[in-house]
């Protein structure tokens, strides 16, 4: 796990300064200023090696090895994997938000 400092920072869409308007801006927020606190994230991607060993289960990643990162999962079985890994080490893991 790495430290990741809080701060703040302007996030979302702002015309003139985020080029065109077209799909990729459409639905994103107006600019607004985003405060994070300070939080701790995993420094490497979580791989198909780590994935079998809380899930039981392969990740069905297309890139097969197991210090290859898990490729393939839903943000729902992202979920679960979390919610098992606190089960087993007995810590309050989460997943990112957008911001973070």
């Amino acid at each position: 796990m790495i430290y990741v400092e809080g701060g703040s920072f302007d996030m979302g869409y702002q015309r003139g300064r985020d080029g065109a308007d077209n799909d990729d801006v459409k639905n994103a927020k107006p600019l607004h200023k985003v405060t994070l606190h300070s939080f701790y994230i995993g420094k490497f991607q979580v791989t198909q090696e780590q994935y079998y060993a809380v899930m039981d289960k392969d990740s069905n990643s297309h890139f097969k090895g197991d210090r290859l990162p898990v490729e393939t999962i839903s943000w729902e079985e992202a979920k679960v994997f979390i919610e098992r890994i606190n089960q087993k080490t007995g810590k309050k893991f989460r997943l990112p938000t957008e911001a973070e």
